[in-house]
């Protein structure tokens, strides 16, 4: 395990090896926030780092040859072994069913989650992207484990390729997938020491940085009742005055001649790219209201960068953001190439990084600047 060393908040380390028998090795209530992007159990392209609940030395699923699973009937050569449909066909072939492939998932899912959870300061915050078609394994999986589910985010985008099968004949213009345009993400929680305040106060986590995330914006934000305009006189109780007036009456706290716009709007379940952005506003001028940036660039990525599931760095430091507080230590047990580490470094927080590959350990290291 490396590290620059010195104890300050710039500090990185950076491990090779399986998340789950590395994370045993940490303190219990030893990191802030985890923010992470596991694998969907998909099996990707045929990799055997998707589908991480098989023994790759002895569980041949996904193979290469697709004809051993009757995979001849859409060219001589069986075609393209490594669509997802033939993957996951594949998959429930050699354990007998699909749903069992889920259980093994959700299975890996919560032996991780739990490691997660014993390291996590009560009240902290785990950010976990999912497969739109495994979300569900993996939220049960971090509930199961003993967090509590907040909310579940959605990262929109307008560049996902569809991945179907097309049928031709009497069928021409059916097909067996939709375009991609998501990726859900849960954001769940430790439970908590005591009532929330106290557990910020103690540990300094359990709350969202709500502010620190909030979207600019040059509207005016005084809506509402803030906004000083008068009550329709058509309104049951638009006549009260004095004491009856509430919050909003001359003198109160909340009258709208003292009230503060806040610095932003307040920061949505909903996260987008820049082309999901614009095709919102073409309909309905609403791109605004969420945060949004492009995928991962060619020069984002990093030289020799070729992991194929780069997340963009703006979109990693806004999740970073949200749930770690000041000066704080973010966990990454699925650390790829690194995008939550330059997310962190950018940001000041501490970072521990994991991830299985070597290959992409040095990725990291090269992305996030440190050497270990």
């Amino acid at each position: 395990m490396g590290t620059n060393g010195g104890g300050s908040v710039s500090d990185f380390v950076l491990q090779q090896g399986d998340c789950v028998e590395v994370m045993a090795h940490l303190d219990d209530n030893s990191v802030d926030a985890v923010v992470c992007d596991p694998p969907y159990g998909l099996e990707f392209m045929g990799k055997d780092w998707d589908a991480p609940w098989k023994d790759a030395r002895t569980d041949k699923r996904g193979v290469i040859d697709p004809k051993q699973w009757g995979g001849n009937q859409d060219s001589p050569n069986g075609g393209n072994p490594y669509s997802r449909a033939r993957i996951r066909t594949a998959a429930a072939h050699y354990a007998g069913d699909a749903a069992e492939v889920g259980r093994a998932f959700q299975a890996w899912c919560m032996t991780w989650s739990k490691e997660a959870l014993r390291v996590l300061k009560p009240g902290g915050h785990l950010v976990a992207f999912g497969g739109s078609r495994t979300y569900h394994r993996l939220a049960c999986a971090i509930e199961d484990a003993g967090f509590e589910i907040r909310d579940s985010l959605m990262w929109l985008y307008g560049t996902g390729f569809p991945k179907s099968k097309n049928l031709d004949g009497e069928w021409e213009g059916w097909g067996t997938a939709l375009k991609p345009a998501h990726e859900p993400i849960v954001l769940a929680r430790k439970p908590p020491d005591g009532s929330v305040t106290a557990n910020v106060t103690k540990y300094g986590t359990g709350a969202l940085n709500i502010d620190g995330c909030r979207l600019p914006t040059d509207e005016n934000l005084k809506g509402g009742a803030y906004s000083g305009k008068p009550r329709l006189s058509d309104l049951p109780g638009a006549e009260r005055s004095a004491t009856a007036a509430g919050m909003f009456g001359v003198g109160k706290a909340l009258d709208p001649d003292s009230y503060e716009a806040p610095i932003g709007r307040w920061p949505a379940n909903v996260l987008m790219d820049e082309e999901a952005g614009a095709q919102l506003d073409l309909q309905s001028n609403g791109a605004s209201r969420f945060f949004y940036c492009a995928k991962a660039s060619k020069k984002e990525r990093g030289e020799a960068n070729n992991h194929p599931t780069v997340k963009p760095v703006a979109v990693m430091e806004w999740l970073v953001r949200l749930v770690t507080p000041p000066a704080g230590v973010v966990l990454d047990p699925f650390m790829g190439s690194g995008s939550t580490g330059v997310a962190a470094r950018g940001l000041g927080f501490r970072f521990i990084g994991i991830e299985k590959d070597p290959q992409y350990v040095q990725t990291a290291q090269r992305r996030i600047g440190e050497e270990t």
